[in-house]
C-alpha cells in the first residue's frame, strides 16, 4: 500500500501538478476510483508507461 501511495503522490501532485485540484475535483476522482473495478490497472499502466516517458 505504501508504494502505492509514494506512485499516487509523484503522478498526482508532483508531475500532474494536481495539487492545485479543487475538493470536488478530488471527490470525483475518488468516486471514479471507488466504482471503476479497472481503475487500479489502469493507474498502474498509465504510471508504468509515465515513468518511461521521463526515462527517455
Amino acid at each position: 500500500m505504501n508504494e502505492l501511495i509514494e506512485m499516487l503522490k509523484h503522478h498526482y501532485e508532483v508531475d500532474i501538478h494536481n495539487c492545485a485540484m479543487t475538493h470536488e475535483e478530488w471527490i470525483k476522482e475518488l468516486a471514479k476510483a471507488m466504482l471503476d473495478k479497472g481503475y487500479k490497472d489502469k493507474f498502474l499502466t498509465e504510471y508504468k508507461d509515465y515513468k518511461q516517458f521521463l526515462n527517455q
